[in-house]
């Protein structure tokens, strides 16, 4: 996204592009709060127990450690994240559900990092376009899946995060051989 404030033809509907990322991280903010706060319960039963109750058992000692990570069969990096984030939010004396709707609520605000990345893929994919960028970002902040997704402790909130900004990185400065590499290391 080499300038976003081009003057010839970088408007799309009276608005320019920092105007349509703004617009697109709000109706992401608020498409996020309501999808995370209407959800009922878990979806899957590993957002919780193979990512948030191991770093809670590292952070407090209470709950299980089940042998996937006792045998060294599953990775550490996600639940060494929450369980530094629960350690973090101990003077709070959180517990169970109430714990567990924050870090939901924090993987929300997390995903908002895809709208920019979305922007920026958008506006690069179209050499400077601002109705595909700004597209690409309002679909990114609206869309139910990413949205119920980002409400729950998994996996793939992280990993959209990274493989998102990666591609964005990696179209947008394609032509420059050093910043590969800064996209290919994002991604990993």
């Amino acid at each position: 996204m080499n300038n976003l404030s081009q003057p010839e033809g970088s408007r799309w509907l009276g608005l320019s592009p920092v105007h349509w990322l703004v617009l697109s991280v709000v109706v992401g903010c608020g498409a996020r709060i309501y999808y995370t706060s209407i959800q009922a319960g878990l979806y899957f039963p590993d957002q919780l127990f193979q990512y948030v109750e191991p770093g809670n058992f590292r952070a407090t000692g209470l709950g299980r450690l089940y042998w996937e990570f006792q045998d060294g069969a599953r990775n550490w990096i996600l639940p060494w994240f929450w369980g530094a984030l629960i350690k973090l939010l101990s003077p709070l004396h959180l517990t169970g559900w109430e714990l567990y709707r924050v870090l939901a609520y924090f993987n929300a605000g997390l995903s908002l990092v895809l709208i920019p990345a979305a922007f920026r893929l958008g506006w690069a994919l179209s050499r400077g376009r601002t109705d595909v960028a700004a597209l690409t970002a309002l679909v990114t902040a609206a869309c139910p899946f990413i949205c119920v997704l980002s409400g729950n402790t998994l996996s793939e909130v992280p990993a959209m995060v990274a493989l998102t900004w990666a591609g964005a990185l990696w179209i947008e400065d394609a032509r420059l051989p050093a910043s590969r590499w800064r996209g290919a290391w994002i991604g990993v």
